[in-house]
This record gives C-alpha cells, sequence and structure tokens, in this order.
C-alpha cells in the first residue's frame, strides 16, 4: 500500500469512492495564543494492492508539533473494490476529522500517516503545516 496523495483542508468527505477536497493544500493555520485546540482535517488517497483488498488495518496519524508530539488518531478500515473496474488500480480515499488537537508550541508541525498491520509499521505520507500567531 501505498499513499497516492495526502493533505490537509478545510473540509473533505467521501462519495461514491470519490474524495471532494475544499481548502486543501494550507501550510499554516493562526492561532490566537498557545495552548490552543483546534480541528484538522485529513485526506489521503491509497494505492491498494489486489492482495491488500478486504484486510482490516489500521491508519494512523501521528500529530508532532517542533519539540512535541501532538497526539494521534487512529482509523480501522478495509480497502474494498466496490468502485473499481477490473483492470484499473485500486485507489480508497479516507478522511480522517482530527478533531480537538491541543497545540502548544508555534512553528512547523507534522502529520505522518502510517499503516499498523500487526507488528510491521510503514510510514505512507507526511504533510507539514506551521502554527502562526494571529
Amino acid at each position: 500500500m501505498r499513499a497516492v496523495a495526502a493533505m490537509v483542508a478545510h473540509s473533505a468527505h467521501v462519495k461514491a469512492g470519490l474524495l471532494y477536497v475544499e481548502g486543501a493544500g494550507w501550510e499554516w493555520a493562526k492561532l490566537p495564543s498557545l495552548p490552543a485546540t483546534a480541528d484538522v482535517t485529513f485526506a489521503i488517497i491509497l494505492g491498494v494492492e489486489p492482495d491488500e483488498v478486504d484486510r482490516t488495518r489500521v491508519l494512523r496519524i501521528e500529530v508532532e508539533g517542533p519539540t512535541k508530539p501532538v497526539g494521534n488518531v487512529d482509523h480501522d478500515f478495509v480497502a474494498n473494490t466496490i468502485h473499481q473496474i477490473p483492470g484499473t488500480p485500486i485507489h480508497e480515499p479516507r478522511v480522517l476529522e482530527l478533531e480537538d488537537l491541543r497545540f502548544v508550541e508555534w512553528g512547523l508541525h507534522r502529520l505522518t500517516a502510517v499503516l499498523l498491520d500487526g507488528d510491521a509499521r510503514h510510514e505512507l505520507a507526511v504533510v507539514e503545516f506551521s502554527i502562526v500567531s494571529a
């Protein structure tokens, strides 16, 4: 499995196997003061191999600040082929709402998408953005 695309956005949803994204690709978020709580929408399109279909996996989003971890969110999912045409790539779009993240540092933050499969840990994508003072 691999990440075909990953981004933070103002909003996103999946409908009929397609990813709909609004306000994506931002590089910073303004907060009035720290510590502060904010929500972040994380959208990812996963490239899935045929032998990875119909297996339950955990997609973890790890959130890190410049010097401290912010937290992580786990999402159980099963890739399926409902919207796939035979012989075409299998793309599985997902949206994870990262709610009530507590930011305590200004500066560069990173969201790392990690696939957990038993004891194996596979880094899929990293998205960076900065927290700046309003």
